[in-house]
């Protein structure tokens, strides 16, 4: 948690917002808060930061425990693909919902209270729920909750079972997640033509 809130701290005025997390991306996408152009860059770079943590993965343990790779696809996920698929998709929706309430949503649930939230408050809260999720999930699906976390291992250790589950339930979690809190509390922040770098 304290690596992902330092992350998530540090991306600058001008940075992509620290998202390392296809499912969030893809949640701002549907809602029409990022373009189709930025949304797919940011996509392939963060599969691409999956996969090269998935290489140092593979370099730092020995060789001989390669048979169990450290990756969410394995264990109840190999017998159970619904049940992983429910663990994800309710993980990732989570995540992605406290995402948009924390650091999309600039104000109050009160159109008419112009009242700024702690921004220091967003990283801690989206750590806390990495937390919490991985608590909960955990030992029934790995806990993902990131399609580029799931797909970059995977790439590197040969191992698909049930890959297709991961990236479903990930992206559906998380346009799930960001729809809900959209419809629901945003109605008065509507997409501006800046929000590209949230």
């Amino acid at each position: 948690m304290g690596a992902l809130t330092l992350v998530a701290l540090c991306p600058g005025e001008n940075g992509s917002g620290g998202k390392l997390n296809p499912a969030v991306t893809f949640g701002l996408y549907v809602t029409g808060r990022l373009d189709k152009l930025t949304a797919i860059w940011e996509v392939v770079v963060q599969v691409l930061g999956g996969f090269v943590a998935g290489v140092l993965l593979k370099m730092a343990i020995p060789h001989t425990d390669l048979t169990v790779p450290l990756i969410a696809m394995g264990g109840p996920s190999t017998a159970h693909p619904l049940s992983t698929f429910v663990w994800e998709f309710i993980a990732t929706g989570f995540l992605v919902f406290v995402v948009f309430a924390t650091v999309v949503d600039k104000q109050t649930r009160h159109p008419n209270l112009k009242v700024t939230k702690f921004e220091p408050f967003a990283p801690l809260a989206i750590g806390l729920t990495v937390i919490v999720g991985s608590f909960a999930a955990g030992p029934f699906s790995g806990a993902a909750m990131n399609p580029a976390r799931a797909l970059g291992p995977a790439l590197v250790f040969w191992n698909f079972t049930n890959i297709w589950v991961y990236l479903l339930a990930g992206l559906t979690g998380g346009a799930s997640g960001a729809l809900l809190y959209e419809n629901c509390f945003l109605e008065h922040q509507p997409p501006e033509e800046d929000e590209a770098s949230v």
